[in-house]
């Protein structure tokens, strides 16, 4: 991954170091780049690499982005070394995909100036890139990060530090639930990666996904990342909960209501002359009118869409 970061950064006309402490890791970096850049004979592009096995080389940097395998305890040791060498304004980094970003923050002296910048396998192809606001993240890191990956060519979007961040965590049922069809002996895994890509549209099947990404890489962040939401709710979905705790007669009749209910919402007081947050109603309920003095004010739904 670290490659091909460095890779889209030289591509973008930026002068890019790239260090590991082991010479084989960057003797196959350097292969690696000189591959590529050749193919699009980009070969002069490497006159703003460098190459390093020293930390201190580091210092001077504008942004680090680590991107080293999912282990926390590495990653807080590294940070804690970066806080020495690259000392504030510089922006620290991490590449994580399912590690608290906060956590990880807690290594340096000035954890504003820590986020997550999580791109995706093949770095130098896939245009998104998942920016990370851990807990005491400085917005302004954001919209460095956030410039930087337009800077990239890619299309950055700003996540809570929360499991698996939006992506990991929406893939760990599309490879999880096609592990136990096959488990169950419900399918060949030929027909269950027919079935995500002719059926579904994915480009690329379940297990094809899982192959790229090596099994043994996608397991230790797979298991962390369902144990740290298992931690925090039962397995019902949080917004099928709500609805029923909140309105049964509305839960039990299909057709009547589909609510999709923000933090900030409460059933039992909408007064949408508040305009307390967002509603996406696709059917609107008739006891409405009733908790609202009689009708729904017009352009109560643009209102709050609006918020």
């Amino acid at each position: 991954m670290g490659s091909g970061i460095a890779l889209t950064a030289l591509r973008a006309g930026l002068s890019v170091t790239l260090f590991d402490p082991y010479l084989e890791a960057l003797d196959r970096a350097r292969t690696y780049l000189q591959d590529h850049l050749r193919r699009k004979s980009q070969l002069a592009l490497l006159a703003n690499l460098d190459l390093t096995q020293n930390h201190a080389d580091l210092a001077g940097a504008g942004v680090i982005i680590e991107a080293i395998p999912e282990d926390l305890a590495q990653k807080l040791a590294i940070f804690a070394r970066l806080d020495g060498i690259c000392p504030p304004p510089a922006v620290l980094a991490t590449n994580t995909r399912t590690l608290p970003v906060t956590a990880i923050a807690a290594a340096v002296s000035a954890p504003e100036r820590v986020a997550g910048m999580h791109f995706f396998n093949p770095a130098p192809v896939l245009p998104l890139v998942e920016i990370v606001r851990g807990a005491l993240t400085s917005p302004d890191v954001i919209e460095i990060l956030v410039a930087l990956a337009g800077q990239l060519g890619k299309t950055p979007v700003v996540v809570s530090d929360t499991p698996g961040f939006i992506v990991n965590r929406v893939a760990r049922p599309y490879s999880g639930e096609a592990l136990n069809l096959l488990g169950e002996g419900v399918a060949s895994h030929q027909v269950i990666a027919h079935i995500a890509r002719g059926g579904a549209g994915f480009r690329l099947g379940t297990f094809q996904l899982m192959d790229l990404i090596g099994i043994d890489v996608n397991f230790q962040p797979r298991n962390l990342c369902m144990s740290r939401l298992l931690a925090n709710r039962a397995t019902v979905p949080i917004l099928s909960r709500r609805a029923w705790s909140c309105r049964k007669d509305w839960a039990a009749k299909p057709g009547k209501a589909f609510i999709i209910i923000l933090p900030k919402i409460s059933l039992q007081t909408p007064a949408p002359q508040h305009r307390p947050g967002i509603w996406v109603c696709l059917s609107l309920p008739r006891k409405l009118g009733s908790r609202t003095g009689g009708v729904a004010p017009a352009g109560w739904l643009h209102a709050f869409l609006a918020d």
